[in-house]
């Protein structure tokens, strides 16, 4: 049996304290096992021109045996030093 893994990713609003109630990604993305999503405190792209994230937090919801929803809150990286390692 297969498993659909959809993801989606909401900005963290410092303003309200919350995250923003829009998607940041336009389209559902998804993802072939649940070691392809992204763990709280990793960076990510979502296109090639657009900034870097860090993840806050995730929720996952399962519909059924064969359904997983994955809501990742994340927040801009103000400083791209942050991911560089030295």
């Amino acid at each position: 049996m297969t498993t659909t893994i959809t993801i989606q990713y909401q900005e963290w609003n410092e303003t309200t304290k919350r995250p923003d109630d829009c998607a940041l990604n336009e389209d559902n993305l998804t993802a072939q096992s649940i070691s392809d999503i992204p763990t709280v405190g990793d960076y990510v792209c979502l296109s090639v021109t657009d900034d870097a994230y860090k993840i806050r937090s995730r929720l996952f919801t399962y519909s059924s045996t064969s359904t997983i929803s994955v809501n990742l809150v994340v927040e801009k990286a103000n400083n791209f030093s942050e991911l560089l390692k030295e």
